[in-house]
């Protein structure tokens, strides 16, 4: 086993051994940044303008000009499949792949809808001091067992990674919690319906760890570990962005290259 992989599977539970080179970095940025405006233009084309001045970085001076919760569903937060191939491409892509073998992206998934043909790459805002921007811990598992995943926006008997990266970041201020060696144990939790769709409640005690990640360090973790969002106490909007890795089967029972 590589030392990647017994990372990600022995411990920590996570790796962030590998990065995302500044010039790709860029590539996500772009691609974020014109669908963040293009949401705003079409919601407060008044607003748009002050907007692009300031930057997807600098959103949180102006958040009190729109409605943040609304305007920042799920569908306003995946990006285009166009946008998907092209960051498919880029050389990140080929490290995962030659450290967990092959891998397919999940579909994206909204609650209980499966959008067919579209692959998921999706991004997050989280404002300077606001804990609502951020959620709860949990295991990724957990939500692919409540919504039925298995088999519809991946494949049947598969298995998954999150790759989260922070795309804008301060290091030490805001960024990924996650829980040391969670993924080898079970962990109490509950399951609460939110406008009548399943999500799950995190029931017991843990101790979770801030990974400072520059941006473009890409954070890896298997379905199992337990994590969750900082409240960000930088002075920027931390912008970051999820990738669901899935594989035919575990890739730490099959080794890397061979997934």
């Amino acid at each position: 086993m590589n030392a990647v992989l017994s990372e990600v599977f022995e411990a920590p539970g996570y790796s962030n051994a590998l990065t995302i080179p500044g010039d790709e970095l860029e590539c996500f940025r772009r691609a974020i940044s014109r669908q963040w405006l293009g949401a705003i233009q079409r919601a407060y084309p008044q607003h748009a303008d002050q907007f692009e001045a300031r930057g997807i970085a600098r959103y949180h001076e102006l958040a009190h000009l729109v409605d943040h919760s609304r305007l920042w569903n799920k569908s306003n937060r995946c990006l285009p499949q166009e946008d998907v191939q092209a960051l498919k491409k880029l050389n990140f892509m080929t490290d995962l792949q030659q450290e967990f073998g092959e891998f397919s992206l999940s579909s994206v998934a909204y609650d209980n809808e499966i959008v067919e043909g579209q692959e998921e790459i999706y991004w997050r805002l989280v404002r300077p001091h606001q804990a609502g921007d951020v959620g709860p811990l949990h295991a990724d598992k957990w939500f692919h067992e409540m919504l039925g995943l298995q088999g519809r926006a991946m494949g049947q008997n598969s298995y998954t990674l999150k790759v989260w990266t922070p795309i804008y970041c301060e290091p030490g201020k805001n960024g990924l919690l996650l829980v040391p060696n969670s993924h080898k144990r079970n962990w109490k939790h509950s399951t609460t319906l939110v406008n009548g769709v399943p999500k799950p409640v995190f029931e017991d005690q843990a101790d979770p760890v801030l990974v400072p990640t520059p941006p473009g360090n890409m954070l890896i973790f298997p379905e199992e570990t337990l994590h969750g969002g900082a409240v960000n106490q930088g002075n920027e909007t931390r912008v970051s962005c999820e990738i669901t890795l899935v594989f035919k089967h575990n890739p730490a029972l099959m080794g890397a290259g061979q997934a």
